[in-house]
């Protein structure tokens, strides 16, 4: 998450005074400044996504994501849509596979409800925002490495359509910053049988108890 920029101009006359040094070291003083600007900035830039995930955006309750129409693939290269998931109430999050800060935070939260839950009907379904770098065998060995039950947790990716309409849908920000890695919303969310949002879980280290409860109710009654 950090730019290295440099800038120049038009050189000019040496003078033969001792009025160049003091320009010389003006000079150095103010491209130390700037440099110390930008290392400041960027490294700003790295802390806000290393502890402060962008703020999610409002998205319609009401609509189903079994209607969307984006696909996505699990590891092992299945098809598949969210209108799959009918019938069960299903966890919903957005990550990537090389992220060490907020995406493993969320994939805890995830496996913790999950876990509390205790429930066959329980689906997951977590995305990547990184289709590119996190391959069909990248996402089957983090899955492995998680011990997440294939059966029910699926790790998927899409192309960059399916990618930005599922975080509209469902109200993720993201951004690619100059690294290569990804400025995101840290959220999580829960579908009801019928693919409506019934809770919207925001933030890090927040109490789970809400979401466990309803994830809970919703799959004793599927």
């Amino acid at each position: 998450m950090l730019i290295a920029f440099g800038c120049g101009g038009e050189r000019a006359p040496e003078p033969s005074t001792a009025s160049s040094d003091h320009a010389d070291h003006a000079a150095h003083a103010d491209h130390a400044a700037h440099a110390d600007h930008a290392d400041h900035a960027a490294h700003a830039d790295h802390a806000h996504h290393d502890h402060e995930p962008l703020p999610a955006l409002d998205a319609p309750m009401e609509a189903s994501l079994h209607d969307l129409e984006a696909r996505f693939t699990d590891p092992e290269g299945q098809p598949l849509t969210f209108s799959d998931f009918a019938g069960h109430p299903t966890l919903v999050a957005m990550f990537y596979g090389s992220c060490t800060t907020v995406c493993p935070l969320i994939l805890a939260d995830l496996h913790r409800i999950d876990t509390e839950v205790g429930s066959p009907a329980l689906r997951v379904a977590v995305v990547t925002l990184d289709p590119e770098v996190d391959t069909a065998e990248r996402l089957a060995a983090l899955r492995t490495e998680r011990s997440m039950d294939p059966a029910r947790w699926k790790l998927l990716r899409g192309d960059e359509e399916a990618v930005r309409d599922l975080a509209m849908a469902i109200g993720v920000q993201y951004r690619r910053l100059p690294d290569g890695n990804f400025a995101h919303s840290a959220l999580s969310v829960l579908l009801d049988g019928e693919g409506r949002m019934v809770i919207r879980h925001e933030g890090l280290g927040r109490s789970l108890d809400r979401i466990i409860a309803k994830a809970r109710e919703l799959a004793e009654r599927s």
